[in-house]
């Protein structure tokens, strides 16, 4: 009896995210941030860098499945060190905004120097087409699994898409796909996609 095939694709992504991790982990040696904390300085500068805005504890939690309080202490270890900052909400005073600090960016810019090397050292050896490919494809699952869980009544995904919704632009995801991923033409792939254009902060 075959099984459905999501079940072996997430044995796949398990297995390529923990190779990943390994790989990628030099890009991070010797900024003194572990795994949660690099996830919220990503999360911070990434929406700065791509809207201006500032995220909350709670969107960060939401768009990346983590517990709140684990975000929460990670985001005062990067207040504390200097690499984000509070900034005032005028939609809800104890819900302050979190925004990166000119060292958390400098920071964040050293880490992208030394991830993209690392990239591009494994790139001979892999298809750079299909790796887009792969992303643009695994994007369009997750989306369509969390249109499942709001069809079903899952207020967090509710509320993560109503969050997400104010962060991404979606025309450059739309031209990006038509430019560099013609295979997927019309069809309700590309439309899923489209639907939940918005961006991943890690």
């Amino acid at each position: 009896m075959s099984r459905h095939p999501l079940v072996p694709l997430v044995d796949e992504t398990l297995r390529l995210s923990s190779r990943l991790r390994s790989v990628f982990a030099d890009a991070r040696k010797g900024c003194g941030l572990n795994d949660s904390e690099q996830m919220v300085l990503n999360s911070v500068v990434e929406a700065a860098r791509a809207n201006n805005r500032a995220l909350t504890v709670a969107q960060i939690a939401r768009s990346m499945g983590y517990d709140r309080q684990l975000v929460q202490r990670a985001a005062n270890s990067l207040r504390q060190a200097g690499l984000i900052e509070a900034v005032a909400n005028p939609d809800h005073k104890r819900a302050v905004l979190l925004g990166p600090t000119a060292e958390g960016l400098e920071l964040k810019r050293r880490i992208d120097i030394r991830a993209d090397a690392i990239a591009a050292e494994l790139m001979p050896s892999l298809d750079e087409g299909q790796v887009s490919d792969a992303t643009a494809i695994l994007n369009g699952l997750r989306k369509q699994i969390e249109a499942h869980l709001r069809t079903a009544g899952n207020p967090e995904e509710t509320t993560m898409e109503a969050d997400l919704d104010q962060l991404a632009p979606i025309g450059p995801l739309t031209d990006w796909l038509d430019a560099n991923v013609p295979e997927l033409g019309r069809g309700p792939l590309r439309t899923s996609i489209l639907s939940g254009a918005h961006p991943t902060w890690c």
